[in-house]
Order: structure tokens, then C-alpha cells, then sequence
């Protein structure tokens, strides 16, 4: 009796789906920041999740919902893993949405949909969808979000015809918007949509029901706790002054890196290689993450009091670890 109380009370029922698309060409985005922003506006609080290891080229979903990415991948991580991770990302949370790496008649194998037991919402795009070829439906579908409707009534026009031969509820779609997807599709690597395209998008989305409708979907039954504790405090690193760097060149960082640091002891302390003399303070390791180096190789370069900072760290035997744009940084020169 007392193993079961045990694991019973160990179970954690998360709010979750996950989407994708069947088209390739189809760039969910939009519809996906259209219902970040409806929910938001409800007092529905989200959480994204990419179900690769990569950074997205262009974040509307941290501008929108105040959370940086979380990630999954379902080719580098074990499946308690990937549970721990989702469990400590949703907290404080209302829903999660985990945002799926390819379309779903090519990737009908990633392994997360199964481990993580995700309902799937699939973005159609009927604005360019063949009226003669319908998309392959996946093996599952628990909802359907349409794109690409001009006006509501193609919407309800849509929306029938989906239902009936996908045999899944349509739960809402951003109806026009096509001026605002055109200046989506212009925006540079690195950028962030501005809040009046959110807005925008906001007002394009249309539910067909309340949001207590995508967050009932969303809960499937509960799973138990990894028994690997990757996010148990310890005091492993206590005492260690971690200097991040952190400025319009530095701003890729995995979430749950800097949450396991510091639940391990560290100190996290943020630190501009553009716009600083010095490191912070009795510095032990500094961290050059991943960001956008290329574009401000010369504003990096003319701030020669900061590259001395960095080698007289290393000369007096502090440590360096560089990732991606951050080793480039410390390369003698870059060639674009």
C-alpha cells in the first residue's frame, strides 16, 4: 500500500499537445502565434517547446508569452529525460505546446508524440491546399487548425469539409493575415515579431470554441516522475561564479542549462561583451553562448578593453567555455 500512495502521488497530469503540419511548405508560425496571443489574452499562460535542439530564426512565442524556448529531442535524450524536462519547463503553466521539427507524413516516427503521450493539432493551409489532392492524413489527428481562409465564411466553408474528411474538430484558424505573413516572411534571422503583429494576429485568430476547448484536449492522462532527478538541487558547483555573456550578439541560451546550473550551486551573473570593460567580479568560468556574431563582428572587435579582460582571465587560470558564435568570438579573425 505505501509503494502505491507513493506513486500515485508522484504522477503529474501536464496540459500539452503537440503541432505540426502535413505540408511541407506550410510555415505554421503565424497560426501559432495568433493562438499564443488569443490565449494570452484569456489568461492562458504557455509554454513552447521545440522538438529539436535548435534555436528558432525568428522567436514570436517568447515575445508573446514572456518564456523563453524549451527543448526536446526525441534523438538525443532518453524518455524519462524528455519527461523531466517538459514536467520542469510547464511549471507555472497552464499548456504546453511542443512544435514539431518536420511535417508529420515525413516524421509520423519522432518518438516524443508517443513518449510524451501528445495529442496532435495539425496546421492546414486551405489557401494553397489542391482541391483535387487532399493531404495525407496522419495516423492520428485530435484537431485541426486552418490558415489561409480569406474571410470567415471560406473559413466555415473550410472548416466542414475538414471535419469531414479528416473526421477531427477544426479548433480555429487565422483567417487572412496575408499582408501580415508577408512581412513575416522578411524578417531577418534573430529577429523578434513586434507586438502590434501579435496583436494583428491576435485578431485574426478565430476559436471555434473557448479556450477551455484546446486545454481539455491537452490532457491526457498523467505519467510517472523521472526517477533520474535531473532537475534535484545539489550543491555540486556552490560557490562558482558562472560571467554570462548576454547582449544583442550573445542571446541563445538552452533555458534549462542555465535553471540546472543554478540549481546546482552556481552564481549566473550577465555580462556585455559590446558594451563592457571588464568581467564581472571574481569571475571563475565565463560562458560565451550561441547569437548573432556575424552581424556584430565589428561592434565586438571595437571593444579591445573587453578582449584583454578575456585573456587576462585565461592567462591567470580561469576558464572559457564557447559554444557556436561564442568560439567564433574568440578566434583571431571570421571570414563571412
Amino acid at each position: 500500500c505505501r509503494s502505491f500512495s507513493l506513486r500515485v502521488s508522484e504522477m503529474r497530469t501536464i496540459p500539452r499537445f503537440a503541432l505540426g503540419t502535413v505540408q511541407p511548405e506550410t510555415d505554421y508560425r503565424p497560426v501559432l502565434w495568433g493562438l499564443l496571443q488569443s490565449l494570452a489574452e484569456a489568461g492562458v499562460q504557455t509554454q513552447c517547446f521545440l522538438s529539436q535542439s535548435q534555436f528558432p530564426a525568428v522567436d514570436g512565442a517568447t515575445s508573446i508569452t514572456g518564456r523563453a524556448y524549451r527543448h526536446l529531442d526525441g534523438s538525443l535524450m532518453s524518455p524519462e529525460v524528455c519527461r523531466e524536462v517538459l514536467r520542469h519547463g510547464s511549471h507555472g503553466t497552464d499548456l504546453s505546446i511542443v512544435e514539431s521539427s518536420g511535417p508529420w507524413n515525413a516524421a509520423a516516427a519522432d518518438p516524443l508524440l508517443g513518449w510524451l503521450e501528445l495529442p496532435r493539432v495539425v496546421v492546414l493551409d486551405v489557401e494553397n491546399a489542391d482541391p483535387c489532392h487532399v493531404p495525407s492524413r496522419p495516423e492520428f489527428v485530435d484537431g485541426i487548425l486552418l490558415t489561409g481562409a480569406a474571410n470567415h465564411r471560406q473559413f466555415t466553408e473550410q472548416r466542414l469539409r475538414w471535419e469531414a474528411l479528416w473526421n477531427a474538430p477544426v479548433l480555429g484558424g487565422l483567417i487572412g493575415g496575408a499582408h501580415i505573413r508577408a512581412i513575416l516572411e522578411h524578417l531577418p534571422a534573430g529577429a523578434r515579431p513586434s507586438r502590434e503583429i501579435a496583436r494583428a494576429l491576435g485578431r485574426s485568430m478565430v476559436l471555434t470554441g473557448r479556450a477551455e476547448r484546446l486545454l481539455h484536449l491537452a490532457g491526457p492522462s498523467a505519467w510517472c516522475d523521472s526517477s533520474q532527478q535531473l532537475f534535484r538541487p545539489s550543491q555540486a558547483m556552490e560557490g562558482v561564479k558562472i560571467a554570462i555573456a548576454y547582449d544583442e550578439a550573445f542571446d541563445k541560451y538552452f533555458a534549462d542549462t542555465l535553471d540546472l546550473l543554478e540549481l546546482n550551486g552556481a552564481q549566473l551573473r550577465d555580462f556585455s561583451p559590446i558594451a563592457d570593460a571588464e568581467l564581472p567580479r571574481d569571475t571563475d568560468v565565463v560562458y560565451l553562448g550561441c547569437g548573432h556574431v556575424d552581424r556584430f563582428a565589428g561592434a565586438l572587435a571595437a571593444n579591445p578593453c573587453m578582449i584583454a579582460a578575456l585573456r587576462r582571465h585565461a592567462r591567470e587560470g580561469g576558464r572559457i567555455y564557447a559554444e557556436g558564435g561564442g568560439a567564433a568570438y574568440l578566434c583571431n579573425a571570421m571570414e563571412f
